[in-house]
């Protein structure tokens, strides 16, 4: 990688926006990952791009049979995958799968986009390689952003652009010319200061514990048939409840009584996951989050009841 294919943005969402752009036509085809983040479905919409999904599965993190079947199928332009600790799911894509995924699109000239924005926070520290570190072919786009780990409020995130660094410059130049160069020299000074990776580790180590202690309430204060994903790192928790839950309604009930929770349907083109939510860990663990995930659990016994009692 040289410093020549790096474009800095104002954060992961226009380095993806500006990679769609730079590489897609109203119309095109792009594969997404199935739950994905709605930031990403919506601007696909905002593009004019076709969607398809494919299915995350929990054991491999992708069904490549299926993968395959749709790049034969279908014309994709790109494939845009988080391939570590995708949100909601925080599924990690094992390396074996990851150059699976790689060889699959370049049989089928498939452009790769990935999300990395969520590399650097694995729990045990051990930070997973992003997709580009198999790239022969100069087929994959990376994107990502101080935001996740750093610092949230300064939107700076960048692509590695590869073969696609002139048409991305050209994006970024028609979209906002150029960036706003104090938040760089913010992050700048505070790197040349201080222990970035010391910093990592303690971050990721919160981000664990108040993971641990979500999915603990869960299993005390919610119905038992509540499942839980067990995620190695990102900041989500994916959780499908029990028959006759309804996350829409758990939505607006929790709303109503100050509790944020994100319904599943916001994670796919085509509504679906009517029975799963997303929860995040980024808050420290403290005494009003467990008041919180118990009063969560209450409304969810309410929301299971109510609508199997009603059935």
């Amino acid at each position: 990688m040289e410093a020549e294919e790096i474009i800095v943005t104002a954060g992961a969402m226009e380095a993806i926006s500006l990679a769609l752009r730079a590489t897609t036509s109203p119309g095109d085809l792009v594969l997404v990952e199935s739950p994905a983040y709605q930031g990403i479905l919506q601007t696909l919409a905002a593009l004019n791009l076709r969607v398809v999904e494919f299915p995350q599965d929990p054991v491999d993190g992708i069904h490549m049979a299926r993968l395959e079947a749709i790049l034969a199928e279908e014309p994709v332009r790109v494939a845009l995958v988080v391939p570590n600790f995708s949100n909601p799911s925080g599924r990690l894509l094992d390396d074996a799968t990851k150059r699976q995924l790689l060889s699959a699109c370049e049989r089928h000239g498939t452009i790769i986009l990935e999300d990395d924005v969520y590399g650097e926070l694995a729990w045990d520290d051990s930070r997973p390689s992003p997709l580009r570190r198999w790239d022969s072919g100069s087929n994959v786009i990376t994107c990502s952003s101080f935001s996740k780990f750093l610092a949230p409020g300064l939107r700076v995130g960048w692509i590695v652009g590869g073969r696609w660094t002139e048409e991305l410059s050209r994006a970024k130049y028609f979209s906002t010319i150029g960036n706003t160069a104090l938040p760089q020299l913010a992050i700048s000074d505070y790197l040349g200061r201080h222990d970035l990776e010391r910093g990592l580790r303690r971050l990721r180590r919160g981000l664990a514990e108040t993971s641990l202690r979500m999915r603990d309430a869960i299993s005390r204060y919610w119905p038992k048939e509540t499942l839980t994903s067990q995620p190695r790192g990102g900041l989500s928790l994916w959780i499908q409840l029990p028959a006759g839950g309804d996350a829409q309604q758990l939505f607006n009930t929790s709303l109503d009584n100050g509790i944020g929770i994100a319904p599943g349907p916001l994670f796919s083109s085509t509504g679906s996951y009517g029975d799963h939510l997303r929860l995040t860990c980024g808050l420290p663990w403290d005494e009003r989050l467990a008041q919180g995930m118990i009063s969560l659990g209450k409304l969810v016994h309410e929301n299971v009841t109510n609508n199997r009692t009603s059935i």
